[in-house]
């Protein structure tokens, strides 16, 4: 080995030891006394197995939810037939391969699944146990909650450099469909519901709190997941966002964007986009839910004595704001 090549070899060894010791850490730091028991149900190799249509046809009558809530099923032989051709191609085999090579027995996840799910109930003690179900699904969807039912198509969450990925996402968002985000995004999604809002209040304000209260609450019950993943933003838009937030704090006052109602304003903030060009051109799309997160973040600092449970069942976000006593450094 050439000197060069084993310096290199050195430290990257180095730099996954460094890397395997804080997740390590990480995880004695927040080890969970008792964790609870999920049950997981396997569809993907059911549905790989599907050798005809009158199979498929039996395989959707035989599971509603997955029929009518994931695959959108109205039960008409014309949608199932466009269902069906999704699974009955040429290319499905090495869909269901890479699949099975990314997450084999989903073992890894089903216990991080299972630990972010023990901190969440002892946050929200009376939610009950979600059964999780697994399927592969030629892309037709990604994650459906319905109340404590998950069902989750594995196949959107393969690695960037799969062969094959979906086609109507954006690459801007794509990025955020990899085999270590799927427990972060599936944990958004389902906490999503105990998140209580005022439909009644349309400012830009309220709606940049309700998405603070869900990623407040999704770092808590994922201690080991980097923030940036959580509200689905590479390192790097991270760090600008965190080193320029005197700046962006700044512009939504100066604009007097926090009670803005103006739908066509607030979507220029809080709306996926591949950046907000109103605030620069590398300030990374959804920058006020990013800001929801830090009001948030220094609201519960300043009233320690609230619980996560309360914060999610206030409505009054205009009260939050202001008792937050947020004002970057």
């Amino acid at each position: 080995m050439k000197p060069k090549n084993k310096t290199r070899l050195i430290f990257f060894l180095f730099c996954l030891f460094l890397f395997s010791c804080k997740k390590q850490s990480c995880i004695e730091k927040n080890e969970i006394n008792e964790v609870i028991r999920l049950s997981f149900i396997n569809k993907e190799d059911t549905i790989y197995h599907i050798n005809s249509f009158q199979n498929f046809q039996n395989f959707t009558k035989n599971n509603p939810l997955i029929s009518s809530q994931f695959f959108e099923s109205d039960n008409s032989q014309i949608k199932e037939q466009k269902l069906y051709s999704l699974i009955n191609n040429i290319y499905f085999d090495s869909l269901y391969f890479q699949v099975k090579n990314t997450f084999g027995s989903f073992e890894e996840q089903k216990k991080e699944i299972e630990q972010s799910f023990s901190r969440l109930k002892t946050l929200l003690p009376s939610i009950k146990n979600p059964i999780i179900t697994t399927v592969i699904s030629g892309f037709y969807n990604d994650i459906v909650v319905i109340d404590n039912k998950i069902i989750v198509g594995l196949d959107y969450f393969l690695d960037p450099d799969s062969k094959y990925k979906p086609q109507d996402i954006p690459k801007y968002i794509l990025r955020r469909y990899k085999p270590n985000n799927i427990v972060p995004m599936i944990m958004s999604v389902y906490c999503t519901q105990f998140n209580q809002i005022n439909p009644l209040d349309q400012t830009m304000i309220s709606e940049m709190l309700n998405f603070g209260k869900l990623y407040y609450l999704l770092s808590s019950i994922l201690p080991c997941v980097p923030l940036h993943a959580i509200i689905g933003y590479t390192q790097e838009e991270w760090d600008l966002v965190e080193e320029n937030e005197n700046k962006i704090y700044s512009v939504f006052v100066e604009r007097k964007l926090f009670f803005e109602t103006n739908h066509l304003i607030k979507n220029k903030y809080l709306s996926e986009r591949p950046k907000v060009f109103e605030i620069s051109a590398s300030c990374p799309g959804r920058i006020g839910l990013w800001l929801g997160w830090k009001i948030i973040n220094s609201y519960m600092n300043n009233n320690k004595e609230i619980k996560i449970e309360e914060l999610l069942q206030n409505t009054n976000n205009q009260e939050i704001f202001f008792q937050s006593s947020y004002k970057p450094s």
